[in-house]
């Protein structure tokens, strides 16, 4: 199973529930800071009366890249500073929700039946949303317009 599997599973989840989805959605534009770093998976909610909830997701589809992942978690910080949750989300059966850090919620998805678990829900943030990321957000939405429209 690809992260392409798992994206396209929870992309489907979050667009029924009226989220805009954005895949390797770098957290800011430039070259500084995490402005490089992204997120594997983030959907937001476009309503105020919803607060703007978005879910910022890393997928992990192999044992060793979650235990780097682990080893490194300022990367992870980044990401949920811009986000309302944020989660690790695997294959069914990759991990164990003991695995999981406390900071993040777990998701596992089964491609194959288009099943998505919510493992353990995530703990709410107030996020901080800058700029920097927005002008990144747009940045996707623009590129994604030029494709349709071309």
């Amino acid at each position: 199973m690809t992260s392409s599997d798992v994206i396209r599973c929870l992309r489907s989840y979050y667009k029924e529930k009226g989220y805009m989805c954005f895949e390797e959605l770098r957290l800011g534009t430039g070259n500084k800071g995490n402005s490089k770093q992204r997120m594997d998976f983030y959907a937001i909610d476009p309503w105020p009366s919803h607060r703007y909830h978005g879910v910022g997701f890393e997928i992990k589809v192999s044992i060793a890249d979650f235990r780097a992942e682990l080893r490194n978690p300022k990367k992870r910080e980044a990401a949920q500073k811009l986000c309302s949750q944020f989660f690790f989300c695997a294959p069914t059966g990759l991990l164990d929700v003991d695995d999981i850090p406390a900071d993040s919620g777990f998701v596992t998805v089964n491609p194959f039946l288009s099943n998505i678990i919510f493992n353990r829900q995530a703990p709410l943030y107030k996020p901080k949303a800058t700029w920097n990321f927005l002008a990144s957000v747009m940045r996707r939405c623009e590129r994604y317009n030029e494709r349709k429209h071309t």
